[in-house]
């Protein structure tokens, strides 16, 4: 299964790239590609998303899984199917 992972606005910048195509089990789960791209990205993947989004719910709500904010209500838990987009938003303010 592939799954594409796609990382908007100063995450590309601090992730050194704008995606990455990810080849995995047919039984990925969101807590499970988290812990892939700790593995593939290192320190800056851990420290600017995985260890923010464990300890703070509402950051769930930046991750997208085929456009939509699916993860806040189903959780990391979330398996993923084959050709699933993820994308990772940053906080945004303003008004």
């Amino acid at each position: 299964m592939k799954v594409m992972v796609k990382f908007i606005g100063p995450f590309c910048y601090l992730m050194g790239v704008r995606e990455i195509e990810l080849e995995a089990a047919e039984d990925l789960t969101l807590k499970q590609l988290l812990y892939l791209l700790d593995k593939r990205l290192g320190r800056v993947f851990s420290e600017n998303i995985t260890e923010q989004i464990e300890t703070n719910d509402k950051l769930r709500d930046l991750i997208h899984i085929n456009g939509k904010t699916t993860v806040k209500n189903k959780g990391l838990d979330i398996e993923l199917k084959d050709g699933d987009i993820v994308s990772f938003l940053p906080p945004m303010a303003g008004g």
